[in-house]
């Protein structure tokens, strides 16, 4: 009875322990080491033993097919050296040999990062890698490993149910709440549009797609390969997204969060046959702000009991309040961020009613474990302000303080920072409101 009694008490103790460390710091909890599955899927960190694990498959099905291409076209050996050869030792003796093995292996590498995972490439020639890929012998090679690759992680299935199931929840998840929180029905029928048109164009990171990939543009974010197009209006994710680091959680959430760049001051303001909208058109940037569709928002989202969105205070009065929104001003962020956390609460809820609220916080850390590495402190004091927070900010004043999520997360505790609702006011009452209106949920202050 004793050692039952103990057991029970060490569960519970446990269990507490798990919902505090979420709910206490949840920045900190996403980005302890390890394997972190949520039900959906698993993100494991350090991410590089997904990187690891991804390359073994390149390495047992493209390898050999690079190694006889060096071997049986010099050309194409000529061509792999230009690109990423010049500073390996092994090619700089007579040992043909090694300097094959070497240069297979770094252009199994170069697949697994560039194509997979999507992440940036250093020392390589851009130019010259171009016309590498461009070869049957690269191609061949590529193509055999990413059919692998999609054979051990069901890539096809999870391809088709993003695709038919997760991004037309999504869709209709942002257009409710543009519905709730634009006010002028043409300029609500004008953010609506931008989402729809918006389609998902694949899991192929572009290097390996015919005639996509183009030397001047690199992978801008981990994962992400370009977000999203306004011109092509797709959306690409790299198939890395879908294998060691797949979770519904984090891939609704990326994609919400890229859909929503359509809509946000800087996505907004631009695109063809004149769908920017006035407010892009303003001199300077707080009428650009004030005329902006969403700007009750845009003032919860900057005030610093929310999100505090920080716009860079040390530029020149020639910036533009286009590029000050792009570039300078981490609105953008925080906006989309804003908008992905209402989705993903949304379509998880739905989907998956009878979630534990372990499910719950292991699945909202999930979001943002890949970008642990490199995002977390990067607002340390004197560094300069840029477009992107830190993920502190983005984890603990949005994530953590969404209402739904902080209930089925099992958080109870009082929060100093307010969530924001976005609604707008309207009469003379609007001249009256704080910049943020804290919620309340089951009597909690959020």
């Amino acid at each position: 009875m004793i050692r039952v009694f103990i057991l029970v008490f060490i569960l519970l103790r446990s269990s507490y322990s798990f919902a505090s460390n979420a709910c206490e710091n949840l920045s900190q909890f996403s980005c302890q080491p390890g394997a972190n599955n949520d039900g959906t899927g698993s993100v494991t960190l350090p991410i590089d033993l997904s990187n690891k694990k991804l390359a073994r498959v390149y390495d047992e099905v493209a390898k050999p097919i690079m190694l006889k291409s060096l071997m049986d076209s010099p050309d194409f050996k000529t061509q792999a050296l230009e690109a990423i050869g010049q500073g390996m030792k092994e090619c700089q003796t007579d040992n043909t040999s090694k300097c094959n093995e070497t240069l297979a292996q770094g252009l199994i590498d170069l697949i697994t990062m560039q194509t997979l995972i999507g992440d940036h490439v250093d020392q390589i020639d851009f130019d010259k890698m171009y016309n590498l890929t461009k070869g049957d012998s690269f191609r061949e090679a590529a193509k055999q490993g990413l059919s692998e690759v999609g054979k051990k992680y069901s890539l096809d299935s999870k391809t088709r149910k993003i695709t038919n199931e997760i991004i037309p929840a999504i869709k209709k998840s942002l257009q409710k709440k543009i519905s709730e929180l634009v006010l002028d029905t043409n300029t609500k029928a004008t953010l609506s549009k931008r989402i729809q048109e918006i389609q998902f164009a694949g899991a192929d990171c572009g290097m390996f797609n015919e005639d996509s990939f183009d030397p001047a543009t690199t992978l801008d974010e981990l994962y992400i390969y370009d977000g999203i197009n306004v011109a092509d209006k797709g959306l690409i994710l790299c198939k890395g997204l879908l294998t060691e680091g797949y979770s519904e959680f984090a891939i609704t959430h990326t994609i919400a969060r890229e859909l929503a760049r359509s809509i946000d001051p800087c996505g907004l303001a631009q695109g063809e046959n004149g769908s920017a909208l006035s407010y892009s058109q303003s001199k300077d940037i707080k009428t650009f702000y004030t005329k902006y569709p969403l700007s009750d928002l845009v003032t919860c989202l900057r005030n610093s009991n929310s999100a505090d969105a920080q716009i860079d205070s040390d530029l020149s009065k020639e910036t533009s309040p286009i590029e000050v929104a792009c570039y300078h001003d981490q609105m953008g962020q925080a906006f989309t961020d804003w908008f992905a956390a209402e989705a993903t609460a949304d379509y998880i809820n739905k989907k998956y009613p009878n979630f534990s609220s372990e499910n719950w916080q292991k699945g909202i850390s999930n979001i943002f474990r890949p970008y642990c590495d490199v995002e977390m402190g990067d607002e340390t004091e004197g560094a300069a302000l840029t477009s992107h927070a830190g993920l502190e900010k983005r984890f603990d004043r949005i994530l953590a303080v969404h209402p739904l999520i902080k209930e089925k997360m099992g958080c109870t505790s009082i929060s100093k920072v307010h969530y924001c609702d976005g609604q707008p006011d309207v009469g003379t009452a609007a001249t009256k409101r704080p910049p943020t209106r804290p919620i309340r949920t089951q009597g909690v202050h959020q």
